[in-house]
């Protein structure tokens, strides 16, 4: 399930906010921007819009006061996905198709569990999703629950048929439960044994101790509890998708900030990780971050929609839409303007048409930075804003006096080739 549409009306700080013309390839959408600019806002009405279409005739809480932004009016929320199918709420009940067990799941900043206790897990639980917080501000305790099916599923896998006279399949396991979180973890943390974790090996829970997950690190086996806190980011959410992947798989999952305590490589990997092998090519994964390596990547893949919600009034309308992914429309989020002068230091930044900064940058000039933009006009209009920006456009949009002031730019990128040929 995609999305391609969404409208909320007094939800949270939203009076009214529309966000649409989300491309049907868009299998990450990446909400970017400052700190209390309204992102996990979202979150919180996937949470409710879930809870609503799917709970309600229960007597399930659906904190619609809390919800409300205007106390004395109704939330009214609606999406549309690529598929064309509409879902629409007003207050706590559904005016459109209740929604599929599966179609929504998500996970909010706060699931990063200190130490492992002993929690026995419930199927119906994990199938049904129950153990999801009311609200995005509370905390997440899914992992518990995961480390306890995990644990459990191998330990039927390798003991059950034992009992019924058979050899229990031990490549298979390993390659079902074991393999594909190994590799994961070495895709994101690299193949250098003393930076990487590898799980080698778990110990069940005794009446004196909890489940013990064992990491190669080094030389060293260290228990989940002795992990770094970045470290235990993605092993939370990876064993997540281990445990709950088999139950959603026509679902837009929604996780809040997913770079906490990772730095910006790291940041990049895991998003790259998560969104290429983990969530299902017809499922969509929408995350917020104001995070540098998340940004980056939402920026480099074809597959992704970015949308910015940096310094809006939401007190008024607001209709959003993907950005063109253009460097100085989203990097600003990470690095400020005054920040980014600083690490540029003295190289012009040179805005190119599309894809030819890459042609330039080849060229090996260390007092330039060539970036791109969508279209010769874009080059433009921006080096006119911004004196501080240099642009090179493809010559047939040119007029001569752009291209004599353009002169000194080109002429020292010749030269400067000669001498790197003589060289």
């Amino acid at each position: 399930m995609r999305i391609a549409s969404l409208k909320l009306q007094n939800f949270k700080r939203f009076t009214d906010l529309e966000i649409k013309n989300i491309p049907n390839a868009a299998k990450l959408v990446s909400l970017i921007g400052a700190n209390g600019s309204g992102k996990s806002s979202i979150f919180d009405a996937f949470e409710w819009m879930r809870r609503s279409g799917q709970f309600q005739n229960s007597k399930i809480d659906l904190n619609t006061q809390y919800f409300k932004k205007n106390i004395k009016q109704n939330i009214t929320s609606s999406l549309k996905t690529t598929n064309g199918k509409i879902f629409s709420w007003k207050g706590a009940d559904s005016k459109g198709k209740a929604l599929p067990v599966d179609f929504f799941y998500g996970r909010p900043s706060l699931r990063i569990v200190p130490t492992i206790a002993n929690v026995r897990y419930d199927e119906n639980v994990i199938r049904f999703n129950t153990d999801a917080p009311n609200r995005f501000i509370e905390f997440d305790d899914k992992f518990n629950l995961d480390v306890s099916k995990y644990t459990n599923d191998i330990n039927k896998a390798i003991r059950e048929p034992i009992f019924a006279g058979k050899q229990a399949d031990t490549i298979q396991i390993f390659r079902n439960a074991i393999l594909p979180f190994n590799e994961a973890l070495e895709r994101i943390f690299g193949t250098d044994p003393s930076t990487t974790i590898r799980l080698v090996q778990f110990e069940d829970a005794s009446p004196e101790q909890p489940t013990k997950l064992l990491f190669q690190k080094g030389d060293s086996r260290v228990n989940y509890d002795l992990l770094g806190h970045g470290e235990k980011q993605v092993v939370v959410i990876l064993l997540n998708f281990v445990i709950r992947l088999p139950y959603f798989q026509d679902t837009v999952y929604y996780i809040d900030e997913m770079d906490g305590h990772l730095n910006t490589t790291l940041q990049y990997a895991l998003l790259k990780e998560i969104t290429e092998n983990w969530i299902p090519e017809n499922c969509q994964l929408w995350t917020a971050s104001h995070s540098l390596g998340f940004i980056e990547y939402a920026k480099d893949t074809d597959h992704s929609a970015i949308l910015d919600f940096d310094n809006l009034d939401f007190d008024e309308t607001q209709i959003l839409e993907p950005l063109t992914k253009q460097w100085d429309e989203i990097f600003e989020i990470a690095i400020p303007r005054a920040s980014l002068a600083k690490i540029l230091g003295n190289r012009k930044v040179v805005l190119c048409e599309n894809k030819n900064y890459e042609l330039y940058s080849l060229m090996g000039l260390d007092d330039f930075i060539f970036t791109d933009v969508q279209n010769s006009n874009s080059v433009f209009l921006k080096i006119k804003r911004d004196k501080t920006l240099v642009g090179l456009r493809d010559r047939d949009f040119l007029t001569d006096g752009e291209i004599q002031n353009l002169n000194w730019l080109r002429n020292k990128i010749l030269i400067k080739s000669v001498l790197n040929i003589v060289k």
